[in-house]
Protein backbone atom coordinates (compact mmCIF):
# COMPACT_ATOMS: atom_id res chain seq x y z
CA UNK A 1 0.00 0.00 0.00
CA UNK A 2 1.37 3.63 -1.47
CA UNK A 3 1.68 6.00 1.56
CA UNK A 4 -0.82 8.22 0.27
CA UNK A 5 -3.50 4.96 0.80
CA UNK A 6 -2.10 4.84 4.44
CA UNK A 7 -4.91 6.66 6.51
CA UNK A 8 -2.56 7.90 9.47
CA UNK A 9 0.07 8.97 6.66
CA UNK A 10 -1.94 12.41 5.47
CA UNK A 11 0.08 15.71 5.74
CA UNK A 12 -1.52 17.75 4.14
CA UNK A 13 -5.07 18.49 2.55
CA UNK A 14 -6.65 20.57 -0.02
CA UNK A 15 -9.82 21.79 0.89
CA UNK A 16 -12.12 22.86 -2.27
CA UNK A 17 -13.42 22.37 -5.41
CA UNK A 18 -12.23 19.42 -7.99
CA UNK A 19 -13.44 21.51 -11.07
CA UNK A 20 -13.01 20.00 -14.90
CA UNK A 21 -12.25 23.28 -17.01
CA UNK A 22 -12.99 24.51 -20.48
CA UNK A 23 -10.51 26.62 -20.82
CA UNK A 24 -10.56 29.48 -23.70
CA UNK A 25 -7.52 31.80 -24.35
CA UNK A 26 -7.83 35.10 -25.72
CA UNK A 27 -6.85 34.26 -29.22
CA UNK A 28 -9.09 31.58 -28.90
CA UNK A 29 -7.86 28.64 -28.83
CA UNK A 30 -9.56 26.53 -26.60
CA UNK A 31 -8.46 23.46 -24.26
CA UNK A 32 -11.59 21.28 -22.83
CA UNK A 33 -12.26 18.84 -20.37
CA UNK A 34 -8.86 19.19 -18.31
CA UNK A 35 -8.96 18.36 -14.78
CA UNK A 36 -8.47 21.51 -12.49
CA UNK A 37 -10.32 23.64 -9.88
CA UNK A 38 -8.38 25.17 -6.40
CA UNK A 39 -8.26 21.62 -5.10
CA UNK A 40 -6.19 19.83 -7.58
CA UNK A 41 -3.84 22.61 -8.57
CA UNK A 42 -3.28 23.28 -4.67
CA UNK A 43 -2.80 19.59 -4.08
CA UNK A 44 -0.68 19.48 -6.84
CA UNK A 45 1.62 22.12 -5.44
CA UNK A 46 1.08 19.98 -2.06
CA UNK A 47 2.73 16.50 -3.74
CA UNK A 48 5.40 18.20 -5.74
CA UNK A 49 6.83 18.24 -1.94
CA UNK A 50 5.26 15.90 0.15
CA UNK A 51 3.91 12.53 -0.32
CA UNK A 52 0.97 11.97 1.69
CA UNK A 53 -1.49 14.72 0.40
CA UNK A 54 -5.38 14.40 0.25
CA UNK A 55 -8.43 16.29 -1.13
CA UNK A 56 -11.86 17.61 0.03
CA UNK A 57 -14.13 17.95 -2.62
CA UNK A 58 -17.48 16.82 -3.84
CA UNK A 59 -17.56 15.29 -7.19
CA UNK A 60 -20.24 13.99 -9.49
CA UNK A 61 -21.40 10.59 -11.12
CA UNK A 62 -19.87 11.76 -13.88
CA UNK A 63 -16.19 12.09 -12.71
CA UNK A 64 -14.06 10.92 -15.24
CA UNK A 65 -12.18 7.58 -14.18
CA UNK A 66 -9.25 9.36 -16.16
CA UNK A 67 -8.61 12.08 -13.84
CA UNK A 68 -9.42 9.85 -10.43
CA UNK A 69 -6.65 7.85 -11.94
CA UNK A 70 -4.67 10.68 -12.59
CA UNK A 71 -5.24 11.61 -8.66
CA UNK A 72 -4.58 8.26 -7.62
CA UNK A 73 -1.53 7.92 -9.93
CA UNK A 74 0.17 10.79 -8.58
CA UNK A 75 -0.23 9.66 -4.95
CA UNK A 76 -3.16 11.98 -3.98
CA UNK A 77 -5.63 10.39 -1.60
CA UNK A 78 -8.92 10.50 -2.42
CA UNK A 79 -10.96 9.66 1.12
CA UNK A 80 -11.77 13.32 1.02
CA UNK A 81 -13.67 13.22 -2.45
CA UNK A 82 -17.19 11.91 -2.26
CA UNK A 83 -19.97 11.69 -4.83
CA UNK A 84 -22.49 14.76 -4.30
CA UNK A 85 -24.50 14.98 -7.47
CA UNK A 86 -25.22 13.80 -11.09
CA UNK A 87 -22.30 16.14 -12.36
CA UNK A 88 -18.93 17.28 -11.39
CA UNK A 89 -18.46 20.77 -11.26
CA UNK A 90 -17.96 22.67 -14.37
CA UNK A 91 -16.51 25.89 -15.42
CA UNK A 92 -15.78 27.88 -18.88
CA UNK A 93 -11.99 29.79 -17.74
CA UNK A 94 -11.99 32.22 -20.64
CA UNK A 95 -9.17 34.85 -20.76
CA UNK A 96 -8.72 38.44 -21.84
CA UNK A 97 -6.41 40.03 -23.67
CA UNK A 98 -4.88 41.47 -20.76
CA UNK A 99 -4.69 37.98 -18.78
CA UNK A 100 -6.95 38.47 -16.49
CA UNK A 101 -9.88 35.38 -16.32
CA UNK A 102 -13.79 35.05 -15.82
CA UNK A 103 -15.54 31.47 -14.26
CA UNK A 104 -18.68 30.78 -15.02
CA UNK A 105 -19.56 27.49 -13.65
CA UNK A 106 -21.76 25.54 -16.40
CA UNK A 107 -24.25 24.35 -14.17
CA UNK A 108 -24.79 26.76 -12.65
CA UNK A 109 -23.96 29.01 -8.99
CA UNK A 110 -26.80 26.81 -6.83
CA UNK A 111 -25.05 23.80 -8.11
CA UNK A 112 -21.09 24.97 -7.63
CA UNK A 113 -22.21 25.90 -4.40
CA UNK A 114 -23.55 22.32 -3.16
CA UNK A 115 -20.97 20.75 -3.88
CA UNK A 116 -18.43 22.82 -1.97
CA UNK A 117 -17.36 21.09 1.05
CA UNK A 118 -17.70 21.91 5.05
CA UNK A 119 -16.08 20.53 8.20
CA UNK A 120 -18.28 17.67 8.37
CA UNK A 121 -16.77 16.84 5.05
CA UNK A 122 -13.31 16.30 6.68
CA UNK A 123 -12.44 12.53 7.08
CA UNK A 124 -11.13 11.42 10.35
CA UNK A 125 -7.60 10.34 9.06
CA UNK A 126 -7.17 13.98 7.27
CA UNK A 127 -8.34 15.79 11.00
CA UNK A 128 -4.50 15.54 12.40
CA UNK A 129 -2.67 16.98 9.57
CA UNK A 130 0.28 19.28 9.22
CA UNK A 131 -1.20 21.40 6.53
CA UNK A 132 -4.55 22.39 5.53
CA UNK A 133 -5.18 24.52 2.18
CA UNK A 134 -8.78 26.39 1.97
CA UNK A 135 -9.83 28.08 -1.17
CA UNK A 136 -13.06 30.16 -0.13
CA UNK A 137 -14.96 32.83 0.32
CA UNK A 138 -16.33 34.74 3.44
CA UNK A 139 -19.08 32.19 3.95
CA UNK A 140 -19.93 32.87 7.57
CA UNK A 141 -21.44 28.89 7.69
CA UNK A 142 -18.20 26.86 6.12
CA UNK A 143 -15.82 29.08 8.84
CA UNK A 144 -18.51 28.87 11.63
CA UNK A 145 -18.39 25.63 10.68
CA UNK A 146 -14.34 24.85 11.52
CA UNK A 147 -14.55 27.37 14.03
CA UNK A 148 -17.04 25.01 16.07
CA UNK A 149 -15.00 21.68 15.43
CA UNK A 150 -13.67 20.60 18.64
CA UNK A 151 -10.02 20.98 17.77
CA UNK A 152 -8.29 22.82 15.04
CA UNK A 153 -8.35 20.80 11.84
CA UNK A 154 -4.88 21.36 10.65
CA UNK A 155 -1.61 22.59 12.52
CA UNK A 156 -0.99 25.53 9.93
CA UNK A 157 -4.02 26.51 7.86
CA UNK A 158 -3.55 28.54 4.71
CA UNK A 159 -6.45 30.30 3.08
CA UNK A 160 -6.19 31.44 -0.37
CA UNK A 161 -8.43 33.70 -0.34
CA UNK A 162 -11.11 34.13 -3.39
CA UNK A 163 -11.94 37.42 -5.45
CA UNK A 164 -15.58 37.09 -4.31
CA UNK A 165 -14.26 38.31 -0.76
CA UNK A 166 -12.05 40.85 -1.89
CA UNK A 167 -13.71 44.26 -1.81
CA UNK A 168 -14.13 46.52 1.06
CA UNK A 169 -17.25 45.26 2.34
CA UNK A 170 -15.64 42.27 2.99
CA UNK A 171 -13.15 43.33 5.62
CA UNK A 172 -14.91 43.15 8.87
CA UNK A 173 -15.33 39.57 7.78
CA UNK A 174 -11.86 39.01 6.17
CA UNK A 175 -10.58 39.99 10.03
CA UNK A 176 -12.35 37.45 11.80
CA UNK A 177 -11.31 34.82 9.58
CA UNK A 178 -7.32 35.62 9.75
CA UNK A 179 -8.20 34.79 13.69
CA UNK A 180 -9.31 31.12 12.36
CA UNK A 181 -6.17 30.58 10.14
CA UNK A 182 -2.44 31.21 9.97
CA UNK A 183 -1.32 32.39 6.27
CA UNK A 184 -3.20 34.01 3.69
CA UNK A 185 -2.45 34.05 0.01
CA UNK A 186 -3.50 37.01 -1.91
CA UNK A 187 -2.97 38.20 -5.74
CA UNK A 188 -2.08 41.45 -6.82
CA UNK A 189 -5.94 42.23 -7.78
CA UNK A 190 -7.43 41.30 -4.75
CA UNK A 191 -5.46 42.94 -2.69
CA UNK A 192 -5.95 45.92 -4.25
CA UNK A 193 -9.77 45.47 -4.49
CA UNK A 194 -9.85 44.52 -0.46
CA UNK A 195 -7.14 47.04 0.36
CA UNK A 196 -7.76 49.86 -1.84
CA UNK A 197 -4.09 50.05 -2.29
CA UNK A 198 -2.01 49.57 -5.68
CA UNK A 199 1.15 49.46 -3.84
CA UNK A 200 2.25 45.82 -2.84
CA UNK A 201 3.88 46.46 0.21
CA UNK A 202 1.23 49.02 1.68
CA UNK A 203 -1.17 45.88 1.22
CA UNK A 204 1.06 43.70 3.14
CA UNK A 205 0.66 46.32 6.04
CA UNK A 206 -3.26 46.27 5.41
CA UNK A 207 -3.19 42.59 5.73
CA UNK A 208 -0.96 42.77 8.73
CA UNK A 209 -2.86 45.58 10.56
CA UNK A 210 -5.89 43.13 9.45
CA UNK A 211 -4.41 40.33 11.63
CA UNK A 212 -2.66 37.97 9.28
CA UNK A 213 0.31 36.17 10.56
CA UNK A 214 2.23 35.74 7.02
CA UNK A 215 0.81 37.01 4.44
CA UNK A 216 2.10 35.91 0.58
CA UNK A 217 1.37 38.08 -2.07
CA UNK A 218 1.36 36.84 -5.66
CA UNK A 219 2.41 39.34 -8.06
CA UNK A 220 1.92 36.84 -11.45
CA UNK A 221 5.29 37.38 -13.81
CA UNK A 222 6.79 39.91 -11.14
CA UNK A 223 6.89 36.82 -8.76
CA UNK A 224 6.03 37.42 -5.07
CA UNK A 225 6.38 39.44 -1.83
CA UNK A 226 6.35 37.24 1.44
CA UNK A 227 6.09 38.96 5.28
CA UNK A 228 5.82 37.77 8.80
CA UNK A 229 5.70 41.26 9.62
CA UNK A 230 9.07 40.95 10.99
CA UNK A 231 11.18 39.70 7.86
CA UNK A 232 10.17 40.57 3.82
CA UNK A 233 11.33 37.51 1.28
CA UNK A 234 11.32 38.74 -2.45
CA UNK A 235 11.46 36.22 -5.23
CA UNK A 236 10.72 36.27 -8.87
CA UNK A 237 8.44 34.16 -11.29
CA UNK A 238 11.29 31.43 -12.10
CA UNK A 239 12.03 31.76 -15.99
CA UNK A 240 9.86 28.72 -17.67
CA UNK A 241 7.87 29.05 -21.06
CA UNK A 242 4.24 29.63 -20.27
CA UNK A 243 1.68 28.03 -21.80
CA UNK A 244 -1.06 28.13 -19.13
CA UNK A 245 -1.03 30.16 -15.95
CA UNK A 246 -4.44 28.19 -14.85
CA UNK A 247 -3.86 27.08 -11.40
CA UNK A 248 -0.41 28.49 -11.20
CA UNK A 249 -1.67 30.49 -7.84
CA UNK A 250 -3.38 27.56 -6.11
CA UNK A 251 0.45 25.83 -6.73
CA UNK A 252 2.12 28.34 -5.06
CA UNK A 253 -0.27 28.82 -2.09
CA UNK A 254 0.26 24.82 -1.55
CA UNK A 255 3.96 24.78 -2.22
CA UNK A 256 4.02 27.47 0.13
CA UNK A 257 1.94 25.88 2.85
CA UNK A 258 4.02 23.05 2.76
CA UNK A 259 7.29 25.14 2.77
CA UNK A 260 6.21 26.47 6.00
CA UNK A 261 5.21 23.40 7.42
CA UNK A 262 8.57 22.11 7.07
CA UNK A 263 9.18 20.99 3.43
CA UNK A 264 12.67 21.44 2.37
CA UNK A 265 13.90 22.25 5.68
CA UNK A 266 17.32 20.06 4.83
CA UNK A 267 17.94 22.91 2.18
CA UNK A 268 16.36 26.32 3.69
CA UNK A 269 15.95 26.44 7.55
CA UNK A 270 14.54 29.88 7.34
CA UNK A 271 10.38 29.15 6.82
CA UNK A 272 9.68 32.34 4.99
CA UNK A 273 12.37 32.21 2.74
CA UNK A 274 11.64 27.96 2.66
CA UNK A 275 8.13 28.66 1.51
CA UNK A 276 8.51 31.51 -0.95
CA UNK A 277 10.81 29.31 -2.70
CA UNK A 278 8.52 26.07 -2.65
CA UNK A 279 5.45 28.04 -4.10
CA UNK A 280 6.85 29.58 -6.60
CA UNK A 281 8.91 26.73 -7.70
CA UNK A 282 5.41 24.66 -7.73
CA UNK A 283 3.58 27.63 -9.85
CA UNK A 284 6.61 27.13 -12.47
CA UNK A 285 5.84 23.58 -12.81
CA UNK A 286 2.29 23.87 -13.44
CA UNK A 287 2.28 27.00 -15.76
CA UNK A 288 4.13 24.83 -18.37
CA UNK A 289 1.63 22.73 -19.70
CA UNK A 290 -2.60 23.08 -20.05
CA UNK A 291 -3.26 21.11 -16.54
CA UNK A 292 -0.89 20.15 -13.91
CA UNK A 293 2.09 17.66 -14.69
CA UNK A 294 1.66 14.33 -15.79
CA UNK A 295 3.77 12.48 -13.53
CA UNK A 296 3.95 14.83 -10.25
CA UNK A 297 7.04 12.35 -9.02
CA UNK A 298 9.46 13.38 -12.02
CA UNK A 299 8.29 16.41 -11.55
CA UNK A 300 9.13 16.98 -7.98
CA UNK A 301 13.08 16.35 -8.68
CA UNK A 302 13.03 19.28 -11.49
CA UNK A 303 11.00 21.82 -8.91
CA UNK A 304 13.36 21.23 -5.94
CA UNK A 305 16.14 22.47 -8.31
CA UNK A 306 14.40 25.06 -9.45
CA UNK A 307 13.74 26.18 -5.63
CA UNK A 308 17.62 25.80 -4.95
CA UNK A 309 18.85 28.25 -7.35
CA UNK A 310 16.13 30.29 -6.99
CA UNK A 311 17.18 34.17 -6.35
CA UNK A 312 16.11 35.51 -3.10
CA UNK A 313 16.20 39.24 -1.66
CA UNK A 314 15.75 39.36 1.89
CA UNK A 315 15.14 42.66 3.89
CA UNK A 316 13.44 43.61 7.10
CA UNK A 317 9.93 44.54 6.63
CA UNK A 318 9.69 47.37 9.33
Amino acid sequence: MSPANRAEAIEFVALSNLIIDDIRLSDGRERLGMLGGAAVYAATGLRLWSQRVGIISGVGEDFNPAARKWLLDNGIDLQGVTIRHAHTPRSWVVYDAGGERAETPQHGSEHFRAMESGAGDIPPAYQQARGLYIFRDCDPAFWQSLHALPAPPAEIILWEISAAAAAPEWRPRVKEILQQTHILSINRAEASALFQTDRPHDALYAALEAGAEVVALRLGAAGSLVTNGRDLVEIPALPVRVVDVTGGGNAYSGGFLAGYAGAGSQYWPDSLERAARCGAAAASAVIEQYGPPRDLTDTAAKVRQRALSAPVTRSRFR
